[in-house]
């Protein structure tokens, strides 16, 4: 999520509104304004939120990544899109207030929550858009609609070229011994590595701004997070091998200093899915360059979607 705002939010140190309580109105409010609503559909196992226009445009659709729900990872985005798309941004399963009846683990189930949103909703055609983890799902949703999609951004996931020695990598790095304890923080303390995956040069936060922060994004579906990660390790072999061709034009973005999913990834992934595909790195982020530097990302990210 974009913890920008917190540096912000000192100014509301001795406030009596929590720091989360700042951020999703914030973000809410930066959403409302440009005409997007919090919705929620219903329907066989699946309860799931989503932000909507709801206009007669050209569909897009952005997928989140872990670390928190999708209004905090695209509010940037917004503001350049809604002019000349319905916007939609749906949570992901145990995000955001998006739950299930039956319980979730494996990739292909979120994929299946969000063909079934897709569907619901009666979109015939759209572009796709996913970061990090949400970018992943977004690849296996294009592959089931290739007749649909007109065109995908892929931002900094970790699809098919992640090997063995980058996890450890990653892991040596943070500290850590599984991308659990970096993705679903245990701690209100550990949120602080999760800033240091996301930024290359992370905001200065206190630890106490992020107490209410940890406890409204990180406590009551940490459970299912756990499980969706432990499902990718099972089934990375499966994904490794997969083959991602596309009928449709796809945009790689990556952050040229992410350490968590480096460009050598972008790389392979380029030339694997061929002629189609361009990779376009910004310059000085990390892993959300969509959060850490908005106005190369949006121009980037226009141009590709106007061509």
């Amino acid at each position: 999520m974009s913890f920008k705002i917190a540096c912000i939010y000192s100014l509301f140190f001795f406030s009596s509104c929590s720091t989360y309580k700042i951020a999703e109105s914030y973000t809410s409010n930066k959403l409302h304004q440009n005409k997007l609503f919090l919705k929620e559909l219903k329907t066989g196992n699946y309860n799931i939120t989503y932000w909507d226009s709801g206009s007669d445009k050209p569909v897009i659709i952005l997928l989140h990544g872990f670390g928190a729900s999708t209004q905090f990872q695209w509010y940037k985005q917004v503001d350049v899109l809604t002019d000349s798309y319905r916007v939609i941004l749906p949570n992901l399963i145990y995000f955001g207030g998006s739950t299930v009846n039956t319980p979730i683990s494996s990739v292909s189930e979120q994929v299946n929550a969000m063909q079934t949103l897709i569907d619901q909703l009666g979109i015939k055609t759209f572009s796709l858009a996913g970061v990090s983890y949400g970018g992943v799902i977004a690849a296996e949703l294009a592959l089931l609609n290739q007749d649909r999609v007109s065109k995908m951004i892929l931002c900094d996931a970790p699809i098919k070229f992640m090997n063995e020695k980058d996890i450890q990598l990653v892991f040596e790095k943070f500290k850590v011994k599984s991308f659990n304890q970096l993705l679903v923080p245990d701690n209100y303390r550990s949120l602080k590595k999760l800033l240091g995956i996301a930024y290359l040069h992370p905001p200065r936060v206190p630890a106490f701004m992020l107490k209410s922060v940890y406890k409204n994004m990180y406590t009551k579906q940490s459970f299912g997070q756990n499980s969706l990660l432990n499902s990718i390790n099972t089934e990375k072999d499966f994904y490794t091998n997969r083959v991602y061709h596309y009928q449709f034009p796809v945009l790689l973005i990556w952050g040229e200093k992410d350490m968590l999913i480096p460009v050598k990834v972008g790389q392979e992934l380029q030339e694997h899915i061929g002629g189609n595909a361009r990779l376009e790195i910004i310059p000085q982020t990390a892993h959300m360059p969509n959060l850490e530097a908005p106005k190369a990302f949006n121009k980037t990210m226009i141009a590709f979607l106007k061509k």
